[in-house]
């Protein structure tokens, strides 16, 4: 059983492989720096109920953070950074996954905010949307001044 993918900086093209989406034991999926494009998918939590490391930065992504990737239930870092065509807004459920840890953002069109519930996730430890559209805080630093 395949548990970690890195298939990084290997010049892939086209869209995210539908056959990934199937593989329920993955822990770690390295994407990084190929030339994926199109939509993030609607991913089934129940098929990747073990991931934890979720790394999609410096593609060509284009549409929404689909809000399916906000409900694996064991994300601990998820790297979405330098996927400029990205946008819409973060999804609410990354506020609410206490596994989560890590989350990049940065040099997406992600707009909106930052919501004051990542505060309360347990083991969050840094959050960064710089270069990004989301309105205020882009770290965690400031969204602690900004909502204690």
């Amino acid at each position: 059983m395949l548990q970690f993918l890195y298939l990084n900086d290997n010049k892939l093209e086209g869209n995210l492989p539908e056959g990934i989406r199937d593989m329920k034991h993955l822990k770690h999926l390295g994407l990084w720096t190929n030339r994926l494009t199109g939509n993030l998918p609607e991913v089934d939590p129940a098929k990747w109920p073990e991931l934890e490391y979720l790394w999609l930065n410096a593609n060509n992504f284009t549409g929404s953070i689909h809000p399916s990737l906000s409900r694996l239930p064991k994300l601990k870092v998820a790297y979405f950074a330098k996927n400029w065509n990205l946008g819409g807004n973060l999804p609410p459920g990354f506020s609410e996954l206490d596994s989560l840890q890590l989350l990049f953002v940065q040099q997406t069109n992600i707009s909106g905010h930052l919501p004051c519930a990542f505060l309360d996730r347990p083991n969050m430890m840094r959050i960064d949307a710089t270069i990004t559209n989301i309105e205020g805080c882009q770290d965690m630093g400031c969204l602690k001044e900004k909502c204690e």
